[in-house]
């Protein structure tokens, strides 16, 4: 099903560990199609990978409790190296991006097969950021991501952090998911202009 996407860019791991304890079930044929096939899969040393079953749900809860509007209502099926999550709504075709550094949530305009072989695997460069992540990988002598691996900002965008090549390093995307999440609950309500000083992260 996105055999093009496979082509262009390709499997440069699997995580086999994580695509054992079930398989994918009751869902559209297009979503179970590409997971039951791709589950688990690295495209591009990490550019883009696919979640697993037990990654997708796990990831579910976790983008529900940032983002608590989408709570049991979405299915992650995808991520990449900044950590966003690539969510389908469960009970119609609607596509999200979940962004933990900016706290934002994006829907798609577009279908999941064409969000593969056409946006993924023809407009990499402005879906994916591609060029910034091979330089970013290339600052931190880097030549992949491990599976549950981001490039996040070393100090927040909410802290007044740069959204420049020195402001990424190798993260938990977890930790680093959990982190931007706890930032954003203790300033969300601070006036504009704010200085922050110290944030504690339970």
């Amino acid at each position: 099903m996105i055999e093009r996407l496979v082509k262009k860019i390709g499997i440069t791991a699997t995580a086999v560990d994580e695509k054992q304890g079930g398989v994918f079930e009751n869902l559209p044929a297009e979503l179970s199609g590409i997971l039951n096939a791709y589950a688990g899969s690295t495209f591009g040393n990490g550019l883009y990978r696919l979640h697993s079953f037990q990654s997708s749900f796990k990831w579910a809860g976790i983008i529900g409790d940032y983002f608590t509007e989408y709570k049991n209502k979405i299915l992650p099926f995808g991520f990449d190296w900044m950590g966003r999550q690539f969510c389908a709504a469960i009970n119609d075709k609607r596509l999200f991006m979940f962004d933990p550094a900016t706290a934002e949530d994006f829907e798609i305009d577009q279908t999941l097969v064409p969000l593969h072989n056409e946006d993924f695997a023809d407009d990499t460069d402005e879906m994916l950021a591609v060029n910034m992540f091979d330089r970013i990988l290339a600052h931190n002598k880097m030549s992949s991501l491990n599976y549950d691996q981001c490039l996040g900002f070393k100090i927040p965008l909410f802290l007044g952090g740069e959204d420049s090549i020195g402001n990424y390093e190798a993260q938990d995307m977890e930790v680093y998911w959990h982190i931007n999440g706890e930032i954003v609950k203790k300033t969300k309500d601070l006036p504009d202009g704010t200085i922050i000083g110290k944030v504690e992260i339970e």
